[in-house]
């Protein structure tokens, strides 16, 4: 039989990290891309319905339930039983207090694709201008090549690297499509992505570089992240 989905009362929706990596992953969107977008538009995380959804997506409910469902599985979204807001400023004053947080050594640097200096963190300035040129030289490089990597080459990644001689990466280069920009992400040391510093990375710049959408946010006190999505079978 056929399951109905509906969505968990009380929760808000927000990409987990390795959703908000999806979402800035390429330039090209699917339809869960385009959901994961359309959430890191909103200042607020929003509280959803499926009517809201399929006017994002034009199409059914049921059909905006199955997109978000498939979200869920892959681990791109969840939901919060608490609304977040992310921290305001200018990326000037936002950058410092995300970054460090995003490598072992709490240095990170975010460099636009013309080698300006958008954030950096642990970088005397010779060092950060050095590894910004690198940074927007490897954009480049990746822009030419990346739609290559998947198919003929069969290397499914979107990130660079600096090794050692025995293969350890020293810096890491993640390159990052956030509407019409294209940033670079360096990481030197251990990269510690996955966590709430590089969702609101990812946030931050969307809603610089985006265009707005309007937040839902009613009030809840519990903290846990929850499924989405409920089931049922008739």
């Amino acid at each position: 039989m056929t399951q109905q989905l509906a969505l968990a009362p009380g929760l808000y929706a927000q990409p987990t990290p390795v959703g908000a990596f999806r979402a800035a992953e390429a330039a090209e969107a699917d339809a869960v891309t385009h959901l994961l977008r359309v959430l890191l538009l909103h200042p607020t995380t929003p509280a959803l319905d499926a009517d809201t959804l399929a006017g994002w997506f034009g199409c059914t409910p049921d059909d905006a339930l199955r997109i978000v469902q498939h979200a869920q599985e892959e681990g791109l979204v969840e939901g919060q039983p608490q609304p977040r807001t992310v921290s305001g400023g200018s990326l000037e004053q936002v950058m410092p207090h995300l970054l460090p947080a995003l490598s072992s050594d709490g240095r990170a640097l975010l460099v636009d694709a013309q080698g300006f200096v958008a954030g950096a963190a642990g970088f005397a300035p010779e060092a950060a201008e050095a590894l910004a040129a690198l940074s927007a030289d490897l954009g480049i490089l990746h822009e030419r090549h990346r739609r290559h990597f998947g198919t003929s080459v069969g290397l499914p990644t979107s990130a660079w690297a600096l090794v050692d001689g025995a293969g350890n990466s020293q810096v890491g280069f993640w390159p990052l499509h956030i509407g019409e920009e294209r940033f670079v992400l360096s990481v030197v040391g251990i990269p510690r992505l996955h966590q709430q510093a590089f969702t609101d990375l990812i946030w931050v710049l969307m809603l610089r570089y985006g265009a707005p959408a309007t937040p839902s946010t009613p009030a809840a006190t519990d903290t846990r992240p929850s499924d989405l999505l409920q089931g049922a079978h008739p």
